[in-house]
């Protein structure tokens, strides 16, 4: 594999979960098109985008109780 494949792989893997860590879904929505265009094999990609969405819902349920938002 190329670097600039590899760096084009992270940036769309990191725009989807930047997408998710926001508005709470979408990485799938934005990095499976970003990804589709790049010369890599579709269940590759699936594969990946499979990995980074458990991988980011497993540490959600630890940040939930951290922040702390002041009503008043």
């Amino acid at each position: 594999m190329e670097i600039t494949l590899i760096i084009q792989v992270m940036v769309a893997v990191f725009l989807g979960s930047l997408m998710r860590s926001i508005f709470g879904f979408g990485d799938s929505v934005i990095s499976m098109p970003l990804l589709a265009l790049l010369p890599i094999p579709f269940s590759t990609s699936v594969a990946l985008i499979g990995l980074t969405g458990l991988t980011s819902a497993f540490f959600t349920p630890s940040q939930v109780g951290k922040t702390r938002i002041p009503l008043s």
